[in-house]
């Protein structure tokens, strides 16, 4: 995982481990930082549609937009972008996650 100024790149190896060749929808999601309010477990923030031969292996690269790692404040009335620590998390859907890492990420950089 990279931090540039306006993106985070998720990269992950994906191999196809059936008999076929097959379509993979790989899913990122991201758990903000915790605050004092009630926040969503995980969100999707990017996915990607891959096409695999039998037991083929690739690096898929995804990147997120700094802008959308955000969350509605409803006493502020608009969009905050909190600084600390996210959770991104890889998976073929929200219940089959495969891979998780923790960035810190200062949004005022």
């Amino acid at each position: 995982m990279s931090d540039g100024l306006n993106e985070i790149s998720v990269s992950f190896q994906l191999k196809n481990t059936g008999k076929y060749a097959g379509d993979e929808v790989a899913q990122i999601y991201v758990q903000l930082p915790s605050r004092n309010e009630i926040m969503p477990i995980k969100e999707l923030k990017g996915f990607r549609r891959i096409t695999l031969k039998k037991g083929e292996e690739q690096e898929i690269t995804i990147k997120l937009r700094k802008d959308l790692l955000r969350y509605w404040d409803e006493t502020q009335g608009k969009f905050l972008h909190p600084s600390g620590t996210y959770t991104i998390m890889v998976g073929a859907s929200s219940a089959d996650i495969r891979l998780q890492q923790s960035l810190t990420i200062d949004m005022n950089q």
